[in-house]
């Protein structure tokens, strides 16, 4: 079974966040569109791609190298990185940007998808083998009747009552947002701050570690053939203790995903379920479910639906 430490001061898919730089092993186990030659320990180097077309107003490209665990690393400069995407066959500008504190790089485009687009990316950097992965943006566009109840007193759990449409199999996401306005007294006005809710239940699938990282309700229809369920969720404490709260509002993000982005996220519940390794440097070994030619990562298609402000008690159709 082939290891590898993965370089270039970026996330791991919904892994890694605000890293400052983290040597990852991946044990590379599940089903995947590429397979690796797992009988060897010494292997090539790979690229490994993190791209998900859609799931944002923005496109953001990362791309590191991966090396065996018995090399050094620091062997490939992925500032070099040669990398080129395209749109149902037209070339995507994309600008390289490093984040402010850690300059971790990364390729950015504002480019709007639309239902069926194809997306294909490629890479290549000297001594390691060229990339290929392509995705379809999912035509149809999620839907769903969402109802917020059972709103707390400290403003900490609420409930969101989903119905879908389960006649075929789909690929569902779900993220939810709170905004709590209230009043500061040190600046004497009124300000805001929006907290990502965290899910309290487990008949659903999720990635959810409370540590900054993302934190995705995730399903496949054919799980809950009545079409509806419940979910509990949960705000961070600091927005629980706010006092002068003039008012609080949610926002729903649906997506319809390809089924390659639900079979990614799924490998990474089998991770602890995204745990948090606390003050260690080194991640627990994961397995990664990849459909990158030649690599490894993931480039996968959403099509991306937000509500409107919600408040306890609304019911809202969203299409």
């Amino acid at each position: 079974m082939a290891i590898f430490q993965i370089f270039g001061n970026h996330r791991i898919s919904l892994f890694i966040r605000n890293a400052v730089f983290y040597t990852v092993a991946i044990f590379v186990s599940v089903s995947c569109e590429y397979n690796m030659e797992l009988d060897k320990y010494e292997q090539p180097p790979k690229l490994f791609l993190d791209c998900i077309a859609g799931f944002n107003d923005s496109t953001v490209v990362k791309v590191m190298a991966a090396t065996p665990i018995n090399k050094l690393p620091g062997e490939f400069d992925v500032e070099k990185v040669n990398l080129r995407m395209t749109v149902n066959g037209k070339a995507v500008d994309l600008s390289k940007k490093h984040t402010p504190m850690y300059r971790n790089l990364y390729w950015y485009s504002d480019v709007r998808y639309k239902p069926g687009d194809k997306v294909v990316i490629d890479a290549s950097l000297d001594g390691i083998t060229p990339i290929h992965a392509e995705t379809v943006i999912p035509t149809e566009s999620p839907q769903a009747t969402v109802k917020v109840f059972g709103q707390s007193e400290d403003l900490q759990d609420i409930y969101v009552s989903l119905k879908f449409d389960s006649g075929k199999t789909r690929y569902y996401a779900m993220r939810v947002f709170q905004t709590v306005r209230y009043y500061n007294p040190i600046i004497e006005r009124d300000v805001s701050n929006t907290q990502q809710m965290f899910y309290l239940n487990d008949k659903v699938n999720y990635i959810n570690d409370h540590n900054n990282r993302d934190c995705i309700l995730f399903w496949d229809t054919t799980e809950y053939d009545s079409g509806e369920f419940d979910v509990k969720l949960s705000t961070y404490s600091q927005i629980v203790n706010t006092t002068g709260v003039k008012s609080v509002e949610y926002n729903v993000m649906l997506y319809n995903m390809t089924e390659e982005y639900f079979k990614y996220l799924l490998s990474l519940t089998r991770n602890d379920n995204g745990s948090s390794t606390g003050s260690d440097f080194l991640y627990n070994t994961m397995s990664a479910y990849t459909n990158v030619d030649n690599g490894l990562g993931i480039l996968a298609g959403v099509n991306t639906i937000k509500s409107n402000a919600l408040h306890d008690g609304d019911v809202m159709e969203i299409r």
